[in-house]
Formats: structure tokens, C-alpha cells, sequence
């Protein structure tokens, strides 16, 4: 359907990845926060070993959306 209207399939496949990659560090963020809560998950919380792992993915995809956006606007 996408390809009958005009445009191109590969050009929407990549746009729809690069906003994956920009979006996925606003929503994680909630959850890191949640599930530290003990209120929300009682002694389930994430641990020191966790809670950085999260963090430096978070990081690490906030980081690749501020690479990709750029590249996908100027490389066309």
C-alpha cells in the first residue's frame, strides 16, 4: 500500500527506525524510574548491577538517535 501511494518503502522503513531510536530512551525512562519503586514492586526493585546496565543502554540509544537523525536527513 505504501509503495502504490509513492513512496518508498526503504525511505519509510528507515525513517520508522530512526524514530524508534529517538523515542526508546523517552519511554524508558518511566520504567527505570518505576521499577525502583518499592512502593510499585516491593522488594523486587533493580539492583546497583541493573539499574547501570539500563542506564548505560539508555544512554548508548540516546546517544545513537543523535547520530542517526542527522544522517538520516542528510543522507537522503
Amino acid at each position: 500500500a505504501i509503495a502504490v501511494i509513492g513512496f518508498n518503502p526503504l525511505q519509510v522503513t528507515l525513517i520508522s527506525v530512526a524514530l524508534t531510536v529517538v523515542v526508546m530512551p523517552v519511554l524508558v525512562l518511566p520504567f527505570f524510574v518505576l521499577m525502583n519503586e518499592e512502593e510499585y514492586v516491593g522488594r523486587h526493585t533493580s539492583g546497583p548491577f541493573g539499574n547501570g546496565l539500563l542506564a548505560a543502554l539508555t544512554i548508548l540509544g540516546a546517544v545513537m538517535a543523535l547520530v542517526v537523525i542527522p544522517l538520516e536527513i542528510l543522507g537522503g
